[in-house]
């Protein structure tokens, strides 16, 4: 069995917690000795209702109470994601809600710590076993729900499996693997790879691999796939700090080309030079011809939070070199629902959150305004303290948006008729500088 990883587990974290997410002073909040309550809510502001506790996530022995990392809807069900592959969470319970009663529905038990992420193709949730229990030499994959029924894809040797994409009938995994073979991929125990399927998961081959040419046990990782059309866009990240070129794969070529301005494809948010950080796409989705990634903006003249946007099939002077458009909040998460793309923002000191909308990726209206509900209360001392739950994940269907908290809890809101652009105009201002 996989059991514990002999990394620093924290390390590599798909979703960092919370705290370093949004800058929230959650130790802050702790020592506090009197009840935090959030600011007084106004008559235009959205009310957050509870619709759904995820069990196994909020009873989980080893960390209760986890965040729901990901939320997804399909028929009518919407799909919640948790887990913590850092401390050995698992096995995942595949849960799913029923959006007109609420009714819970366990899917799936995956024999993994985390189910960070789903994708959809075709119709189809698929979730990647960033850390399955079996040895690192074992075939593993994803589960899904194709074909009608939820199952698990024992593909080909992983040991993380951290994204699946699909483009036509040819499948892709991202991760880590052990090196097959030295004479062919060099001396490093470990690579970052990408694997390739046309026969629908049942052969795999190694598409694209990177490392850091060391022998030691290692983070060297695809992280994240992105596809914009017929092509697949990924970025590793390596032991040895050096930033990466963007990995493009398009009719079975690959190519590569810089990223520009620090925004990148690794999935990962990663500590910049300026107090902030450097975007590398957390955050990532491909809608009306643009790809659209939610970060913040860190230069030399101020910071601010928004979304970076750039045509799929765009690159200035080769680089991928998005416009930056300004939100109200750190961008948690992005979700697309038909011809509306929803972001979901949240303040600094985690006590207000905010859902905009767009229908082109480049200009925005802010749909809800709403107060951070109040977590499950802890005792401090002789006091009782209650904090904010942050926002994590979004999902919408019309006009209700589901919400998924730091608490594993699910709260929907309703929002608001789309009024006149509420965000400034895009601008080229770069995030500043970049650093390992």
């Amino acid at each position: 069995m996989r059991g514990a990883s002999p990394r620093t587990p924290t390390a590599a974290r798909f979703r960092p917690s919370i705290t370093l997410r949004i800058g929230l002073p959650a130790l802050a909040l702790i020592a506090c000795a009197t009840l935090i309550v959030p600011s007084a809510a106004s008559a235009d502001d959205a009310a957050p209702v509870l619709f759904a506790t995820n069990a196994p996530a909020h009873d989980n022995t080893i960390r209760p109470k986890m965040p729901i990392s990901d939320l997804a809807i399909v028929a009518g069900q919407l799909y919640t994601g948790y887990g913590d592959y850092g401390l050995n969470t698992g096995p995942t319970e595949i849960m799913s809600y029923d959006l007109a009663t609420g009714a819970a529905t366990d899917r799936f038990t995956l024999n993994g710590e985390a189910v960070g992420h789903f994708r959809t193709f075709d119709g189809d949730l698929y979730a990647p076993d960033i850390d399955p229990k079996l040895a690192w030499d074992a075939n593993v994959g994803y589960a899904t729900g194709s074909g009608g029924s939820w199952h698990y894809v024992f593909g080909t040797p992983f040991e993380h499996v951290f994204d699946v994409a699909k483009i036509g009938g040819t499948l892709f995994l991202a991760g880590q693997v052990l090196n097959p073979d030295k004479a062919v991929y060099g001396p490093a125990n470990e690579l970052a790879v990408i694997k390739k399927s046309t026969d629908g998961g049942a052969t795999w081959t190694i598409e694209k691999a990177r490392d850091s040419g060391s022998a030691a046990i290692g983070y060297d990782r695809y992280y994240q796939l992105t596809v914009a059309g017929d092509t697949l866009y990924a970025q590793a990240t390596l032991d040895n700090g050096v930033v990466q070129p963007v990995d493009a794969w398009k009719g079975g070529i690959w190519s590569t080309f810089p990223q520009g301005g620090g925004v990148g494809f690794t999935g990962r948010d990663v500590p910049g030079v300026l107090g902030g950080t450097r975007f590398d796409g957390a955050r990532t989705i491909v809608f009306n011809g643009n790809i659209v990634q939610g970060g913040s903006r860190f230069a030399l003249s101020g910071s601010g939070y928004g979304v970076w946007v750039q045509p799929q099939d765009t690159r200035p002077s080769g680089k991928y070199a998005p416009t930056y458009a300004a939100m109200p909040g750190q961008v948690v998460d992005l979700f697309r629902d038909g011809g509306t793309l929803y972001a979901l923002s949240q303040n600094s000191s985690g006590t207000t959150s905010f859902i905009s909308s767009s229908t082109d990726g480049v200009s925005w209206q802010t749909r809800a305004t709403f107060q951070n509900p109040l977590g499950e209360p802890f005792a401090h001392g002789t006091t009782t303290i209650q904090n904010p739950v942050g926002s994590f994940s979004l999902a919408v269907s019309g006009s209700d948006a589901y919400i998924g908290t730091s608490e594993s809890t699910i709260y929907r809101v309703t929002l608001g008729v789309s009024a006149a652009p509420s965000t400034p105009a895009p601008t080229t201002q770069p995030p500043g500088k970049k650093k390992k």
